[in-house]
């Protein structure tokens, strides 16, 4: 999956990644998501190739 989805710094302004592991229903319904939260990421230009290393780390982690 991670191969065939474009790393952050090709996403158009305003765009989201949504991460679940799973068996984890994707509302905030889902009991095991009653205390999530979210991560918001601001891309600065000079960074970029860091901001797709941490993106493929998340990713790797969950």
């Amino acid at each position: 999956m991670f191969n065939n989805i474009l790393p952050p710094t090709k996403l158009l302004v305003g765009s989201n990644y949504h991460l679940f592991k799973e068996g984890i229903r994707p509302m905030w319904e889902d009991p095991i998501n009653a205390k999530g939260g979210k991560w918001v990421l601001t891309n600065n230009r000079q960074r970029r190739a860091r901001l797709d290393d941490a993106w493929m780390n998340t990713v790797l982690v969950m």
